[in-house]
């Protein structure tokens, strides 16, 4: 392992540690805000990591597994238990049916991450950009949205259920989206540059919950994005 590869894989293991104190938030028993924040700090980290290993020109297969395991537990495993925490743990019931859709919402969607995860590890094609929503976007997004609408999620116990159905939906549907990964592509710069704007929006007037609504912008965006790019980036074939 070379220099330029530990930098990168430095951050991998940061975001891990991130994801592991969201959890041991929970644990504790603070409150879910900090927990909400180790995540976001871990999306950071896993934004960094794959930022120098393409500056650094540090990429390697064991990066790119570590890093999965990484996102598994940051983004896989952390929100999941933030679900389990508000829909089981707060709401605890020796009724087995209230038991299984109490904790049904936390094993779809960490089920959900892991499928996506090996998925994208065994598909070469998402190097610029993917198929489906990437985890930590759906962690984000998930997450945020049971900040914005806490009541919301309390007042039917199969909300939560539905979440977590369209979250793994989102992430599994084979849909090209378009990434944030800045390439030659003029369209890729477009794409970074609308996101940015957006999101400084948002984040200025709804807080930082919004992130659910940034993520939600950036997957429909990302869609047109790559369709757009792919219609007027065909090479003219000379008759």
């Amino acid at each position: 392992m070379t220099f330029r590869t530990i930098i990168p894989n430095v951050f991998t293991a940061l975001n891990l540690l991130s994801g592991f104190a969201a959890i041991m938030i929970m644990l504790v028993g603070e409150k879910m805000e900090y927990a909400f924040l180790a995540i976001i700090v871990a999306a950071v980290f896993d934004v960094l990591d794959g930022l120098l290993a393409r500056l650094l020109k540090g990429t390697s297969d064991f990066g790119r597994q570590f890093d999965s395991m990484a996102d598994l537990i940051s983004f896989g495993f952390a929100p999941a238990f933030l679900m389990l925490h508000t829909t089981f743990f707060l709401q605890f019931s020796d009724n087995l049916n209230e038991i299984v859709i109490g904790v049904l919402p936390s094993a779809i969607f960490l089920l959900a991450v892991s499928i996506r995860l090996a998925w994208f590890n065994a598909d070469k094609s998402q190097t610029n950009d993917f198929r489906g929503l990437a985890s930590p976007g759906a962690a984000l997004a998930l997450t945020a949205l049971m900040f914005d609408y806490q009541s919301w999620f309390y007042e039917a116990e199969y909300n939560m259920l539905y979440i977590a159905f369209l979250f793994a939906a989102l992430m599994l549907v084979p849909v090209r989206v378009m990434s944030l990964k800045v390439s030659g592509s003029k369209w890729h710069k477009i794409f970074v540059l609308v996101m940015i704007l957006v999101s400084v929006v948002l984040l200025i007037l709804r807080s930082p919950e919004s992130l659910w609504i940034i993520v939600l912008v950036y997957y429909l965006a990302g869609i047109l994005m790559y369709q757009l790019s792919q219609k007027f980036n065909k090479p003219k074939v000379n008759v």
